[in-house]
């Protein structure tokens, strides 16, 4: 099942790659800078504004949805290590932490998270190695 799954992926990308290719290629005067909504690019000039209304609603509901699981699993694993508060508790003080990234552009705008989530990563690697020592 891995494997179909992966060819759909890939063959989808593909094509995604190839229409915009296109679309640099026809408009290279609003494409070939790139585009922050690729998605919506590409249904608007091959579908028209309902094209371009519908790709828009599926990316919203996609990002809603895998969202909203990954607060809850975040909110319930807080709440297995620091039964302080409930998960529907936690939800809210995850969310209230993750918010303002949201708000951030592009990734060259918090390129800093990189750097903090390096030095994290190392501290743990340096805990563990003293655990399994100790």
């Amino acid at each position: 099942m891995m494997l179909v799954f992966c060819v759909g992926v890939g063959f989808a990308g593909t094509r995604l790659g190839k229409s915009w290719v296109i679309l640099e290629e026809r408009w290279p005067a609003l494409y070939a800078g790139g585009s922050r909504q690729p998605y919506m690019d590409i249904a608007g000039e091959a579908l028209g504004k309902p094209g371009r209304v519908f790709a828009l609603v599926c990316v919203f509901l996609t990002l809603f949805g895998s969202s909203t699981v990954y607060l809850i699993l975040m909110a319930s694993f807080i709440e297995n290590l620091a039964p302080v508060l409930s998960v529907c508790e936690w939800l809210c003080v995850v969310t209230l932490v993750v918010l303002p990234f949201t708000w951030l552009g592009t990734p060259k705008d918090f390129w800093w998270v990189v750097v903090v989530v390096v030095m994290v990563v190392v501290m743990m690697i340096v805990v563990v190695v003293m655990l399994v020592v100790v």
